[in-house]
């Protein structure tokens, strides 16, 4: 496929993405038929697909304002036009395993697959002196690998009546090569000091913020009050993303009435909650109501940056 785009310069407004595909059936090649095997597939694919720039990136336009004394108002943009702006590329590689057994009443499928992304079109800060604050680029190399597995089958079929079921899990493995040059952090989204970025070296999605200061067997260090000390350093506290995903479903067919039911679950992603943040600060929050936390304040039980043990630790303990 070629794609051209007048949201890209002229002389990179053209670009070609590929793609080519592998099959091989070797129940095609049984000397007899198998009851039981329907067939078997063995596919390998390498792709590549582009993409092109949101409108009105190239040049310096104007927002309307509102306007003043009668007389209309124009803002300039705080985006530098970008230069030699390229389509971003993604490249995919895929193997995968398709069976259906049992006169199609049990199949399965088994999918790896590896994808890189590159000159993906990023917003980057630029000094403020330049008149403006960010610019487009392209820049950085993300990596997803991963697997997925779906089984589906049919336990019972009759004439007028069928149930259908099928379950599908997958694992996606994601990784960040390189960002622009100089930049080894993009951020994503955030609010009040935590942030999600995107982490040279780490994981897209990666969530950075203020963690307690820990000794090295673990223990959270306070001081003279069992208050938590704040580690000067910012921390990696999770990512955005699940560790699998996975969904079960299943339907049942009477002639032309059917039912279908699904069932979706994702483990393992963190988020940061605000209304948390917010229901502990004001004391709405069960756990604020241990012991005199509301009177006295939470006093964690923890160690004092001698090593001793915080002697004035009591029940009214924040979880953490």
């Amino acid at each position: 496929r070629n794609d051209w785009s007048s949201t890209l310069p002229a002389d990179n407004a053209s670009y070609f993405y590929p793609s080519v595909g592998l099959s091989f059936l070797p129940t095609a090649l049984l000397p007899v038929n198998l009851d039981w095997l329907d067939y078997i597939k063995l596919r390998a694919n390498w792709a590549q697909v582009g993409n092109t720039a949101a409108p009105y990136q190239l040049v310096q336009t104007y927002t309307a304002g509102i306007g003043w004394a009668g007389n209309p108002m124009y803002q300039a943009g705080n985006v530098y036009p970008p230069t030699n702006l390229k389509p971003e590329i993604t490249t995919s590689k895929e193997i995968g395993l398709n069976a259906q057994l049992f006169r199609k009443r049990l199949s399965f499928d088994v999918t790896m697959y590896q994808s890189n992304s590159r000159n993906q079109i990023l917003s980057v800060q630029v000094p403020y002196s330049t008149g403006y604050s960010s610019q487009k680029v392209n820049a950085g190399n993300i990596q997803n690998k991963g697997v997925e597995v779906g089984i589906s089958g049919t336990p019972l079929k009759r004439k007028n009546f069928s149930w259908d079921m099928g379950l599908n899990w997958s694992k996606n493995t994601n990784k960040v090569l390189e960002l622009a040059p100089g930049i080894t952090l993009y951020q994503i989204g955030g609010i009040w000091g935590v942030n999600s970025y995107a982490q040279e070296g780490g994981a897209y999605g990666d969530i950075l913020g203020s963690a307690f200061l820990r000794n090295d067997a673990g223990d959270i260090v306070v001081d003279s009050r069992g208050i938590p000390k704040k580690d000067p350093v910012r921390r990696t506290l999770g990512n955005i993303m699940p560790d699998w995903a996975a969904n079960f479903r299943t339907g049942l067919r009477y002639k032309d009435l059917s039912m279908n039911i699904l069932f979706d679950m994702r483990k393992g992603s963190s988020i940061y909650s605000l209304g948390h943040r917010y229901g502990t600060f004001s004391g709405v929050l069960a756990a604020t109501a241990a012991g005199d936390v509301r009177e006295k304040g939470i006093v964690f039980d923890g160690v004092t940056e001698d090593g001793k043990k915080n002697e004035t630790a009591t029940e009214a303990q924040l979880f953490y």
